[in-house]
């Protein structure tokens, strides 16, 4: 398939096929497009993974992505506060994004990665980003709680993005420095 429209991750779908890369969703362009049809992360209906209540990254709340947190061994979710535009299509697929890079550190660092997705809840114009992390973010707390599910949770910080239909600032830097700090 050479589709070369754009999807709103800064690639298109022809180089992304090429590249057998995704956009943030978690999932290739080919397996969504070749096997199920499905979107790849850039807003498009995922029919097959609401049919099965799964999450697919793009930002839509899954069912499946409150169980998940439940069952993964060791879990630890961590909770981003941001400020969005309008457009919530393009903080969706610009916070995907920002994942790619986190999961690039961690396993840099030599964590063991569970999971590091996110799921994006708009309130106004704030979105509540929370991250699944594997091993490497586990560390005890004072702060941490831990739910009848086994689940630790540690609020990693809160930061602002600032965030424009076609331009996203973000102190990336910032977020890693706080990560490291709770490793």
């Amino acid at each position: 398939m050479a589709d070369t429209k754009e999807c709103g991750c800064g690639h298109t779908h022809e180089q992304e096929h090429h590249h057998e890369e995704g956009c943030g969703c978690g999932h290739h362009h080919e397996h969504h497009h070749h096997e199920n049809g499905e979107g790849c992360g850039c807003g498009h209906h995922h029919e097959h993974h609401h049919e099965h209540g799964e999450g697919c990254g793009c930002g839509h709340n899954h069912e499946r992505n409150k169980v998940m947190v439940g069952t993964m061994s060791n879990a630890v979710v961590g909770t981003l506060t941001a400020y969005t535009s309008d457009d919530i299509h393009v903080t969706e697929v610009a916070l995907n994004l920002i994942l790619k890079d986190l999961d690039a550190w961690v396993k840099e660092k030599g964590g063991l990665v569970n999971q590091l997705k996110c799921s994006i809840k708009s309130t106004d114009r704030t979105v509540i980003l929370t991250m699944f992390g594997g091993d490497v973010f586990r560390k005890e707390s004072d702060s941490s709680t831990e739910d009848e599910e086994g689940v630790v949770k540690i609020n990693l910080m809160n930061i602002i993005f600032n965030v424009e239909p076609l331009d996203l600032k973000i102190y990336l830097e910032d977020v890693l420095e706080m990560i490291k700090k709770v490793d």
